[in-house]
């Protein structure tokens, strides 16, 4: 008998940072299995309550955009940024932190989700230097243990990403247009969790597209309009809506945009009724977060970079 390993291994070998992980192909046990799919929803309501987060919106929006950019650049999994945001909201919606702190309290979200979600984690060290040494080594391992026992240890919560690939095989798309619709979904889930939409009008979109470097594209971009975004930005909480419901705005947004539909008669009404049938979420819910995620969109970014 003779064995076969169909993992990829994407090395990376001219990268600094660190070398891609081996990719496994998707099991359809659990991307298309309904126990996945009920446990999951079972999760998001036992778990998702909404918080009433108690730092200003363009200071978390700041620390988030900087936490995106660690992640980003040293290449983390899609859903270490988003869990490390999670756990961020859910400790200062309970705790008062001071604004000297929220750095810390940053890479210690970062540590902790890197730990659960990324096959080599974060260091210590690196999150050191990404703060200029404004931190030390004992203070992320002390706010790690802070953290862990803040949260009573339930570290494995619910993230939108969870659900993506339950709802790709029900989208009416062909299958090789899957790899775009992840990438897109996993930016507009990231933006999503930086809760920022900023104010700024198309004319002045246009001016910082212009500015953006080459090469820019997915979080790197997200990273770059955050930065760009006017200091009037209006906070919005994604945090309130279901992990569910969140992930099937991104995946509808991102067909959408794309402009993937193969005739005119599938609207954003009927995306969004084909995934709302596959997870059988709220439909008001739903037409309220896939509104609010157009209008961050379309606020952020420029025309050409949506």
């Amino acid at each position: 008998m003779e064995l076969h390993c169909r993992e990829r291994e994407d090395l990376l070998s001219e990268s600094p940072v660190k070398s891609r992980p081996v990719r496994a192909f998707g099991d359809a046990v659990l991307t298309r299995g309904d126990r996945v799919r009920r446990n999951l929803m079972i999760l998001e309501r036992s778990c998702s309550k909404q918080r009433a987060v108690t730092v200003q919106s363009r200071t978390r929006r700041i620390l988030t955009g900087w936490m995106l950019q660690v992640c980003e650049e040293q290449m983390c999994e899609q859903e270490v940024f988003p869990l490390a945001v999670h756990y961020m909201d859910s400790y200062i919606s309970h705790n008062a932190v001071h604004s000297g702190a929220l750095q810390l309290l940053g890479c210690g979200c970062m540590f902790l989700a890197s730990k659960l979600r990324d096959s080599i984690p974060l260091s210590a060290t690196k999150l050191c230097v990404y703060t200029d040494h404004a931190v030390t080594i004992p203070e992320i391992l002390q706010w790690e243990v802070l953290l862990a026992s803040s949260l009573y240890w339930d570290l494995a919560a619910v993230l939108p990403s969870d659900f993506l690939e339950l709802l790709l095989p029900a989208l009416p798309v062909p299958s090789q247009t899957h790899g775009s619709i992840r990438r897109h979904t996993h930016c507009y889930i990231a933006l999503g969790a930086t809760g920022a939409q900023t104010t700024t009008t198309h004319r002045r979109s246009a001016t910082v597209a212009s500015q953006t470097p080459a090469g820019f594209s997915g979080l790197r971009t997200v990273v770059f309009f955050i930065r760009q975004g006017s200091k009037e930005a209006v906070e919005v909480q994604f945090s309130c809506f279901l992990p569910s419901v969140l992930c099937m705005a991104c995946v509808s947004c991102a067909v959408l945009r794309l402009k993937l539909l193969q005739t005119d008669t599938k609207s954003s009404e009927g995306v969004l009724q084909v995934l709302r049938d596959e997870l059988d979420a709220d439909m008001v819910s739903l037409r309220k977060c896939f509104s609010l995620l157009q209008d961050t969109i379309e606020r952020t970014f420029p025309e050409g970079e949506r």
